[in-house]
């Protein structure tokens, strides 16, 4: 199985880190080194330190261009043979005092190989590396001398240690934000979908209410009347109802033209007064539509208005829709949590795709008012 993004960004940040002390530690110690070379220890310590510098450019190269392992185990060895030249490179009064400008290069080097190679490798490395200073060391010391460099070498080895502690609970714990945030992710898509289908049942429940439901709710208390014409009202608004179930589900166009959706929309008894050309995105001209339409049936059904007008304008501040009637106004506090035609079919509507909605309602009529900010 792959990495996650944290444990891959902590790859590449210890590859960073990896340049970074080796520039670091390499440059100022090389200017030490030739400081403190004297007369017998200044050509092998500036051959060396050549040998250094080429496989550090190396080194470096090869975590730019992620090459294969093969690199590192080269600057390893090119480590090692800096860590066998101690008896010609450090001079004899530094040994004797237990300094050593080899050991914070060696040091920095082997931890930085912790922070981007396995462990096994990383291992290999940092002790074959660690046991070359302290042979280096050994064989160097004056006669006599104190061991302080030989510590100073094994306890560099023991910081290699630490740091390949310290990478693994940094990656332990990459792995384990990793796992967290697939977690939340399947939770945040898990509600994207339970939300997607939330807004399917009520897009279906509001289509069903505005057509079929509607239409029976007419037949069966008797709004519609007998005979031929009659029948021609209620054969056509069942074709009306059966195209907009039809056309359930299928995804609206860019753009729609409100004005001729407006005219196929609503009966020809309705006003409407909207300009010319009014394009709007095809999901919020098909939400204002439906809207527009709800309220033209409940002033229709339940207000008996005698003259319905629907007017659009349009501005800086967006689109602006009004449906006017002169019918019998009712009491929004009054109306029952049950009834869907005003909270779902019109408000519900339009808060969906970023509008709102303002009713006004008393003995004069009803003002339903749309406002879209697009």
């Amino acid at each position: 199985m792959g990495e996650g993004a944290a444990v891959l960004r902590l790859y590449h940040l210890g590859r960073v880190y990896t340049a970074w002390i080796r520039v670091g530690t390499v440059v100022p110690i090389s200017v030490i080194a030739g400081l403190g070379a004297t007369a017998t220890t200044a050509r092998p310590t500036a051959v060396v330190l050549t040998v250094v510098a080429a496989s550090s450019v190396l080194y470096l190269l090869g975590l730019r261009r992620r090459w294969r392992p093969g690199f590192v185990v080269v600057d390893a060895c090119a480590l090692a043979v800096l860590a066998l030249s101690t008896r010609w490179t450090i001079p004899p009064d530094w040994l004797a005092e237990g300094k050593s400008w080899l050991v914070p290069v060696i040091t920095f080097a082997c931890v930085a190989y912790q922070y981007h190679l396995g462990r096994l490798l990383g291992a290999v490395l940092a002790v074959a590396v660690h046991a070359a200073l302290v042979v280096g060391t050994v064989w160097a010391l004056p006669e006599q001398a104190p061991i302080f460099g030989v510590v100073s070498a094994c306890w560099s080895l023991v910081v290699s240690v630490l740091a390949r502690i310290l990478w693994t609970l940094v990656r332990r714990g990459g792995r384990m934000a990793d796992v967290a945030m697939a977690a939340a992710e399947r939770t945040r898509t898990e509600r994207r979908v339970a939300a997607g289908l939330r807004s399917d049942e009520r897009a279906l429940t509001n289509a069903l209410h505005d057509t079929a439901a509607t239409t029976l709710l007419l037949v069966g208390s008797g709004q519609i009347g007998r005979g031929a014409e009659a029948e021609a009202v209620l054969r056509d608004q069942a074709a009306r109802d059966l195209a907009v179930l039809r056309a359930f589900g299928r995804r609206p166009p860019e753009q729609v033209d409100l004005s001729l959706a407006l005219a196929a929309a609503l009966p020809p008894t309705v006003e409407v007064s909207c300009p010319a050309r009014v394009r709007l995105p095809g999901h919020v001209a098909t939400a204002v539509v439906d809207a527009i339409g709800e309220a033209v049936r409940n002033a229709v059904r339940h207000a008996c208005a005698d003259r319905i007008r629907v007017e659009v304008t349009t501005g800086p501040d967006g689109f602006h829709a009004v449906v006017r009637d002169d019918g019998v106004g009712f009491d929004q506090a009054r109306v029952p949590a049950a009834k869907r035609g005003v909270r779902e079919s019109i408000v519900g509507r339009v808060a969906a795709v970023g509008g709102v909605v303002a009713i006004e309602s008393g003995a004069a009529g009803t003002s339903v008012e749309l406002r879209w900010p697009g």
